[in-house]
C-alpha cells in the first residue's frame, strides 16, 4: 500500500516538473500565429507579385508573403480573401486571395502573414530577403 502511494507521489511530481515546460512550448507557439480579421481590412498596397502590404482599421499592420508569385498582385485593384471565416492565419495552409487586375480575378496562396511596425519596415524585410547572398562572392583561397 505505502509503495503505491510513493509512486503516485513520483507520477505527481514528474506531472508537476513537466508541465510549465509544455504550457511555455504552446504559449510560444501560440505567440507566432498572426492572424488578419479580414473584415477589419482598410488599405492595401501591393509592394511586388509576391508581397502584400496590409492596414487594418486599428493601425495594425501586417506583411502578406505569397507562397509563389502571384502575377496581377502588382498592378491589383481590387483584392478579397477567399473562402475566409473572416481570419486568415499564418498558420492556415489554405488561406488565399483573390487577386484582381486588369484581367479576371486570379487566386493566390497565402505563405505567410507577420505583423510590422510599418509600411517602412515592411520593406526593409523584403529587401533583407531578396538581396543575394554573399556566400558565393567570397573568394575561399
Amino acid at each position: 500500500m505505502r509503495r503505491m502511494r510513493i509512486s503516485q507521489l513520483i507520477v505527481l511530481l514528474a506531472a508537476v516538473v513537466v508541465a510549465p515546460f509544455t504550457f511555455a512550448e504552446d504559449e510560444a507557439a501560440e505567440d507566432a500565429k498572426v492572424c488578419i480579421d479580414t473584415a477589419r481590412v482598410s488599405n492595401f498596397d501591393p509592394l511586388s507579385d509576391k508581397y502584400l502590404f496590409l492596414e487594418e482599421r486599428s493601425k495594425n499592420f501586417y506583411l502578406i508573403t505569397m507562397k509563389n508569385n502571384c502575377f496581377g498582385l502588382r498592378n491589383a485593384r481590387v483584392i478579397a480573401f477567399k473562402d475566409s471565416l473572416r481570419r486568415a492565419c499564418s498558420d492556415d495552409n489554405f488561406a488565399e486571395i483573390v487577386v484582381r487586375d486588369m484581367g479576371r480575378p486570379m487566386s493566390c496562396r497565402i505563405g505567410n502573414i507577420e505583423r510590422v511596425e510599418d509600411k517602412a519596415t515592411a520593406k526593409a524585410l523584403i529587401a533583407e530577403r531578396d538581396a543575394p547572398s554573399n556566400a558565393a562572392d567570397t573568394d575561399v583561397e
